[in-house]
């Protein structure tokens, strides 16, 4: 027996959905002299239909009409500013779900493997997600919660101390220049300001063990 039956209709549902749901957002993809919504809309549909390792050239066998370059060229070099969509994205959260008496914010963080040494931020160190020390790029998360709800709204990708110091390989990978060293636990209290600063109503903030053994952190919430 399916885990789910499906129905022609429902699938049109979720299609129509989609729609509807990049073009509240779609604007924000978009300069005076040129517009990466589509790209924005292809990779989005990759992300949540791909079955196999989430790769934009496994994005393009899935996606009809999609380019794996082009992709690239969104996600890596496209000029379109990633706060304002994340300012709306979190008023979008707040009228659905915003709660200040059972609303939540939480801090965590979660580690990809990575081969190689280019990916920015990627060096030996904890992941988490492998429960062991392991090549990858480390995360700060700040989620929102409400009753059943669950949602990511925003993130700071953290830099060891030895990217900090190697110059060149921060050049080559287009690292910005006024970058310095923040441990996760200031990125943390950093992305409760800015939650704080965007108004999301929250009763308490909860915290992975790490953020929540600092004394200055739970003090200046």
């Amino acid at each position: 027996m399916p885990l789910v039956d499906l129905i022609e209709q429902d699938i049109e549902q979720a299609v129509e959905y989609f729609e509807r749901f990049h073009q509240r957002f779609a604007h924000h993809f978009a300069t005076t002299t040129r517009t990466m919504s589509q790209e924005a809309k292809h990779y989005s549909h990759g992300q949540l239909t791909c079955e196999k390792k989430g790769n934009l050239w496994e994005f393009e066998k899935t996606v009809p009409e999609s380019e794996s370059q082009s992709m690239q060229h969104f996600i890596s070099n496209s000029p379109w500013e990633d706060d304002p969509l994340l300012d709306d994205v979190s008023q979008a959260v707040m009228n659905r779900i915003g709660d200040e008496t059972h609303g939540a914010i939480h801090i965590d963080e979660s580690g990809f493997e990575k081969s190689g040494n280019m990916s920015v931020g990627v060096a030996r160190q904890y992941c988490g997600r492998l429960g062991k020390v392991e090549n990858c790029q480390v995360g700060v998360f700040l989620g929102y919660t409400q009753a059943s709800h669950r949602i990511l709204l925003d993130r700071r990708l953290y830099l060891p101390q030895q990217w900090i110091s190697d110059k060149a390989r921060r050049e080559k990978c287009s690292v910005p220049k006024d970058t310095t060293f923040q441990t996760k636990a200031q990125f943390g209290l950093e992305l409760i300001r800015v939650a704080q600063k965007r108004k999301l109503p929250y009763a308490f903030i909860g915290f992975d063990c790490h953020y929540g053994q600092q004394p200055w952190q739970r003090g200046n919430p």
